[in-house]
């Protein structure tokens, strides 16, 4: 068996090492595999050091805008619908005649908001956020996540104030479509003479019973049921009162302030109707809608601030109302 020789000036190794101190080939290919492995591994540490700054902290915010970006355009377009509705709402009474096109007005935009509101609600479920350990809980993802339950709470409660708002309107409409009858009554008792109040009182008869009947045809929401049933109470009491005048006009002069009497508490009656009617905006706030509506208008604008606040963030694509 030949002795080994150095590689470098050909001395005889001695186990395997030169007595000259050269070092060997396969040493110098074991350092080489050290060195490159040594920067392999500092190679994957900074990778994987860079993927873990990616997920704590560039993806949250990109899940976060894709997450709020549509999210927020949705709920912008939505607030404009709500409150084109919800602004033509008397914040008190009103004249009754003008009433009955401001509940047209009403009806017109509501049918477009609560669409809207719809479609905004099924987009918004449909759009779920990332859920991924711990990065889920990094802002601004998290502060996406909770706002987002947020704006579907609006679109809860903004859905429910239109509906109610709707029904509001489509009463009015109905009952503005008697405010005919009760002019026609009011004509005829203002021309009532209580020296002969006949031919006034026996048109008017007719007028009033159709009046009732259409009242008593009319189901009210829940905000109006007591002031429907004042209305046709006043019709009613109106009834009763032409009966009065027919009884009373035949008493012949000293019936006479009775009479006198009796037409203008009809026509006091008339009045009151009028002035019902005119407030019912005010009777439905009192009713339980006021508060309802204070609470969607402040959900929209801490949600309109929680959107800035995310933009302020570095959250891209944030759409805030009035932008839309």
């Amino acid at each position: 068996m030949s002795a080994s020789l150095c590689s470098v000036c050909g001395a005889v190794l001695r186990d395997g090492a030169c007595p000259n101190g050269h070092p060997q080939r396969s040493s110098r290919r074991r350092d080489r595999r050290s060195r490159r492995g040594l920067w392999s591994g500092l190679i994957i540490l900074l990778i994987l050091a860079g993927a873990a700054y990616g997920g704590l902290v560039l993806y949250p915010r990109t899940a976060a805008s894709n997450l709020m970006g549509p999210t927020s355009e949705e709920f912008s377009s939505s607030l404009v619908a709500y409150r084109s509705t919800a602004g033509a709402f008397p914040p008190g009474a009103t004249d009754p005649q003008a009433l009955g096109d401001i509940a047209a007005a009403i009806l017109g935009s509501a049918q477009e908001a609560s669409t809207r509101l719809a479609d905004a609600s099924l987009a918004l479920e449909e759009r779920q956020a990332v859920d991924l350990p711990v990065v889920s809980s990094r802002p601004p993802l998290a502060d996406a996540i909770a706002l987002r339950d947020r704006v579907a709470a609006f679109y809860a409660s903004a859905r429910e104030v239109v509906a109610s708002l709707e029904a509001i309107a489509g009463y009015v409409t109905q009952v503005s479509g008697n405010l005919d009858e009760v002019q026609s009554l009011e004509n005829n008792l203002n021309a009532a003479k209580a020296v002969d109040p006949g031919p006034a009182v026996n048109s008017s008869i007719p007028v009033a019973d159709q009046l009732i009947a259409d009242l008593q045809a009319i189901a009210p929401p829940d905000e109006l049921g007591a002031l429907h049933a004042s209305l046709v109470g006043i019709a009613e009491r109106i009834r009763v009162g032409l009966d009065d005048v027919t009884a009373a006009a035949g008493g012949g002069r000293q019936t006479q302030p009775v009479v006198a009497a009796t037409l203008q508490g009809l026509r006091d009656e008339i009045a009151t109707f009028k002035a019902t009617l005119g407030g019912t905006p005010r009777l439905a706030r009192r009713a339980g809608l006021a508060p309802r509506l204070q609470e969607v208008d402040t959900l929209a604008v801490e949600i309109t601030e929680e959107l800035s606040a995310l933009r302020d963030q570095g959250v891209e694509d944030i759409t805030l109302p009035g932008e839309e």
